[in-house]
């Protein structure tokens, strides 16, 4: 007995060393899974409840494993531009199995159902969803930036065991099985609730009581159809701004005019905009006070449209002429300024035309801090949206073009943080990694790294465009083809 004892441990002890610490994490933690599994199904293979468990754990898993499955940038980028859509998967999965055991088991009829269990349970379930839907972002995160994921994946593997370990699935508990779910189902609200305000998802709301607030300001003088169409545009009422727009057709003013364009512009009607800009430019005077944002305006159009880059540039030195410190026309500037200098073998002139992008980026980002913007400012500026993301993208991209790596990195990561729905910093992240793969001095592996998470990141920027026929996912397209337009990853080199 002592020399199989002894035999054991030396096996114990080979296996020890055979596999390394970070090999160790995972295979522990998939064997706790492996046990929390055969737990529930050795109980009793059919009974409902402990099949509700593992389909349950299998769902919480089912993104990681598609992804490791499919192993495909376009596959992983629509997971990670769609987690609203899988969050609601999760959470329609949990509750109708529950709403199924409670219609099955009938709770409250058992003896042993007392509501301290089933608040104690729901509680614990909320915990353990909170904390799964925690690992499954930061997984999602550090896959995009990078990093390793080898510690989130085991732990993601051990939450889900804990999740099998505490299903109330025994003789005396299963009665608490819905509780537990719904709990789970709470669990991932309110860590998706939380993240929703430390976002700032609502930042496009504030841009429209901002130019509310601007628009009642004392001093403001409007005329009444003027004040009325800035409320509406406020609110997105299109079609009443429509018929108030057709009412005055013969008598608009340059300030509807800007809410016409404006207007035109969040709804991606980018010829209609110019038109009635060009228009306007014609019609009113050429020294009047709106005539700087009517410049802006077919500016951002251009931009957009990423027609005609030379007129647009004519409009914004336009702009500058009357307002040199305009925050919209410097970031539009900088940032149009950049992208269309290529990444490889730039001139003398391209290179200072870069360091005057990065001096208009920052002068953008320290007016956004000293200045608030005008009303026509805010109204302009609701298209895009200008946000800090926006600008600290901007100045991000700006600083990559000119050769600072690190901050740009760092400052496209934040803006991910804090605007994970917000496409450009994506797609100039892609950039990022489609530059540093074609540094000469790093390893093959590590550029065919680089080009697997570019690629990664323009899907995203495709995907959470949406439908959205905008520049910044033409631009993403255009680089996807440029440098993954066959079947295999290529490396392109200077």
């Amino acid at each position: 007995m002592r020399e199989i004892f002894r035999r054991f441990v030396l096996a114990v002890r080979q296996l020890v060393k055979k596999v390394s610490l970070p090999k160790a994490v995972p295979l522990g933690a998939a064997t706790l899974l492996a046990v929390a599994i055969f737990k529930h199904l050795s109980i009793q293979l059919f009974l409902l409840v402990h099949l509700s468990a593992v389909s349950i754990a299998f769902v919480l898993l089912l993104p990681e494993i598609l992804a490791k499955l499919m192993d495909r940038p376009e596959f992983a980028g629509q997971i990670f531009a769609r987690r609203t859509t899988v969050l609601a998967t999760l959470l329609s999965t949990t509750l109708t199995i529950a709403f199924v055991l409670v219609i099955f088991y009938r709770p409250w009829q058992h003896e042993g159902f007392t509501l301290e269990a089933a608040v104690i349970t729901f509680v614990q379930g909320a915990f353990v969803g909170g904390f799964i839907r925690a690992l499954f972002v930061t997984y999602l995160d550090n896959t995009l930036k990078g990093a390793s994921t080898e510690a989130i994946e085991a732990m993601l593997l051990l939450a889900v065991a804990v999740y099998l370990l505490l299903f109330p699935a025994s003789e005396q508990r299963y009665i608490l099985a819905p509780s537990y779910l719904a709990g789970i189902s709470a669990g991932f609200l309110a860590h998706f609730g939380f993240r929703s305000l430390t976002q700032q998802i609502a930042r496009s709301v504030r841009i429209r009581r901002y130019i509310l607030a601007q628009l009642y300001k004392p001093g403001r003088k409007f005329e009444a159809r003027e004040s009325h169409a800035i409320n509406l545009f406020a609110r997105e009422q299109f079609q009443e701004l429509e018929k108030l727009f057709k009412k005055n057709a013969l008598q608009m003013t340059t300030a509807l005019v800007l809410v016409q364009a404006a207007m035109y512009r969040l709804q991606e009607k980018y010829d209609k905009a110019l038109t009635v800009i060009d228009a306007e430019l014609i019609r009113c005077n050429s020294i009047g006070e709106l005539m700087p944002y009517l410049h802006l305006q077919k500016a951002l159009c251009l931009a957009e449209l990423g027609i005609n880059v030379k007129g647009m540039f004519e409009e914004l030195r336009l702009v500058f002429v009357v307002n040199p410190g305009c925050v919209l026309a410097k970031s539009t500037w900088a940032l149009r300024t950049a992208e269309r200098i290529p990444p490889e073998n730039s001139s003398a002139t391209d290179r200072a035309l870069l360091k005057r992008a990065l001096i208009y980026a920052r002068q953008a980002l320290w007016l956004a801090q000293v200045e608030d913007p005008s009303l026509w400012g805010g109204i302009l500026g609701l298209p895009v949206p200008v946000t800090w993301s926006y600008l600290l993208d901007i100045v991000g991209y700006v600083s990559l073009r000119n050769g600072d790596k690190t901050l740009s990195k760092a400052l496209l990561e934040q803006c991910l943080t804090t605007d994970p729905k917000f496409a450009p910093p994506y797609l100039h992240l892609g950039e990022w990694y489609l530059i540093m793969s074609f540094d000469r001095d790093m390893d093959q592996e590590a550029r065919i790294r680089n080009m697997k998470l570019a690629r990664l990141s323009l899907n995203i920027a495709k995907a959470l465009e949406g439908d959205r026929n905008s520049l910044t996912k033409r631009r993403a397209q255009s680089l996807l083809n440029d440098y993954f337009g066959n079947t295999q990853t290529r490396l392109r080199t200077t």
